[in-house]
């Protein structure tokens, strides 16, 4: 809750950086997710729990910045169609993205499974 609570602060319409803060926490939640990825196997607790948080902290703080995102790239419509609509994409996807990381971590390891979600949490990068 806190990451929301910053990155709405950051995006009011008086600081005009929209764009660029949901771009930054979009780099930072990939940028946490290739570094829990590779320090899970150090085999140091405390690490895997402090960037954990850490990711939590720009992954939860994106939701806000992707609704009110999306809110604007799809004006004339309702808030509530855009909002509707990205809530059953991320069910849909979340449930994707679950059944195949298991699959990965079963054939191959956590590492493998990491690396999946990292490569689509860079795809979403370019694309923002």
């Amino acid at each position: 809750m806190l990451g929301e609570f910053v990155t709405m602060l950051q995006q009011q319409p008086s600081t005009g950086l929209r764009r660029q803060t949901t771009l930054v926490v979009y780099i930072l939640s990939l940028v946490g997710m290739l570094v829990y990825t590779f320090i899970l196997n150090l085999g140091h607790l405390w690490a895997v729990f402090v960037t954990a948080g850490v990711l939590g902290f720009f992954m939860t703080g994106y939701l806000p910045l992707g609704f009110e995102f999306a809110v604007e790239l799809t004006f004339p419509e309702s808030e509530g169609i855009s909002s509707g609509l990205l809530n059953c994409s991320a069910q849909i996807f979340g449930i994707v993205f679950t059944i195949g990381q298991g699959k990965l971590i079963d054939k191959w390891g956590t590492l493998a499974g990491n690396v999946f979600l990292c490569s689509f949490l860079l795809m979403g990068t370019i694309m923002t």
